[in-house]
């Protein structure tokens, strides 16, 4: 699916990956892993830049961010690839390109989809192989989310936040959420949606961010839902009352 032009609503949630030049490896060993969080905490501060979760797998990235500013993770991606760029390609005697391009993203609906990106975000290690279980792998967000570990990056989104009434139950009620993995048609509409430079959301708000932007925003298919996923949000409504 071609990519349409980049648009970004300040305020809305993105999903952003960025993958290495013909799927190569961008991160050799925990090093590099390590000097690339060094900057992206560095740069999360300087482009004003919320993260609420994240990966790093051997050749890409996942991001969930939001950005009170039209350009903010542009510029704050821009600026992150090519300083470690130039680290990687210093550490390991080579030249060129590391990236593929630009970056892949796609604007999502919060009230819908924003607990299910985070979930999609943090099992992608245990998807590939890499680790039984989310919390088994050191490189994502999930020790923060799910057991409070304290981090540099993370910001909770709202959604999060909405999970419960303190810190203790939003992670037991998140911890939930992964134990049953994403639908099919989740997991169709957000790798489109993000490597189209699209949105994942609703006919009403797909039609207000082609409003804002002047980009057009084609509807994807509405997801199903999965009973226990149904579930666990009927709980958290009603413990919450909202």
């Amino acid at each position: 699916m071609p990519r349409r032009r980049r648009a970004y609503v300040p305020g809305i949630g993105a999903h952003v990956i960025q993958r290495g030049n013909n799927r190569q490896i961008t991160f050799k060993d925990d090093s590099d892993r390590s000097v690339f969080v060094s900057y992206l905490i560095e740069y999360l501060v300087e482009f004003d830049v919320k993260i609420h979760a994240w990966v790093l797998m051997s050749n890409h990235f996942h991001f969930y961010c939001t950005s009170e500013h039209k350009w903010g993770i542009s510029r704050f991606i821009q600026i992150l690839c090519s300083r470690y760029t130039r680290y990687f390609n210093k550490r390991h005697g080579r030249t060129g390109t590391l990236w593929e391009g630009r970056y892949y993203s796609a604007m999502v609906q919060s009230a819908k989809h924003s607990l299910n990106l985070y979930k999609y975000i943090e099992q992608n290690p245990v998807k590939a192989g890499l680790v039984a279980r989310a919390g088994d792998f050191h490189w994502s967000s999930y020790a923060t989310n799910a057991r409070g570990v304290p981090s540099s990056i993370c910001t909770p989104h709202p959604d999060y936040l909405a999970l419960g009434k303190n810190d203790q139950e939003r992670r037991s009620e998140y911890r939930r959420l992964f134990s049953f993995d994403c639908s099919s048609e989740f997991l169709e509409d957000i790798r489109s949606a993000t490597m189209s430079n699209g949105a994942l959301g609703d006919e009403a708000f797909l039609k207000r961010l082609s409003d804002l932007t002047g980009v057009s925003f084609e509807c994807h298919r509405k997801r199903k839902v999965s009973p226990e996923y149904c579930a666990v949000a009927e709980n958290i409504s009603e413990d919450l009352k909202v």
